[in-house]
């Protein structure tokens, strides 16, 4: 089965054989057809990019990395974007002192964790999960794929 780039291409390059200044016979043109269609895809990339804060932010809750600028230092980080409604029973991470962060609803008997940029890895002390990061954010990307190991398990660091 054939990718939409796959087809893309191919097609491409059969309409440039195609529109070629040259006279084919038929037969010499399905045998260059066919060897273009039968010629294995390479394995290309997907193409991603930093996005910028102002353009758009990423799903709440969802791991990416970010760029970040400190006093002119940039520098990139793995974080979490929270949009400000969500309670911390709701979240899929481990929230320490969300009390000094998050405001109390009472209803709920729950918090609500404040909108704006968390992360776990480099802002934290030891023990401590899920702290602001107390910097400019000005972009961010995907997190990409895990790498596996011949066995199919992730590598560890």
């Amino acid at each position: 089965m054939q990718t939409i780039a796959e087809y893309i291409t191919k097609k491409a390059a059969i309409n440039a054989v195609e529109n070629a200044p040259i006279e084919l016979f038929q037969s010499e043109w399905e045998e260059i057809e066919e060897a273009i269609n039968a010629a294995p895809a390479a394995d290309v990339a997907p193409v991603v990019r930093w996005i910028p804060v102002s353009e758009r932010l990423p799903k709440p809750e969802t791991e990416v990395m970010i760029a970040c600028n400190r006093n002119g230092y940039r520098f990139i980080a793995t974080a979490i974007h929270e949009d400000g409604t969500l309670f911390v029973e709701d979240s899929d991470w481990n929230w320490n002192d969300i009390w000094e962060y998050g405001r109390y609803d009472e209803e709920r008997d729950d918090y609500i964790i404040p909108e704006g940029w968390w992360e776990s890895r480099c802002f934290t002390p030891d023990d401590v999960y899920n702290c602001p990061v107390d910097c400019e954010v000005t972009h961010w990307m995907p997190m990409p794929e895990l790498p596996e190991m011949d066995g199919g398990e992730v590598d560890e660091p």
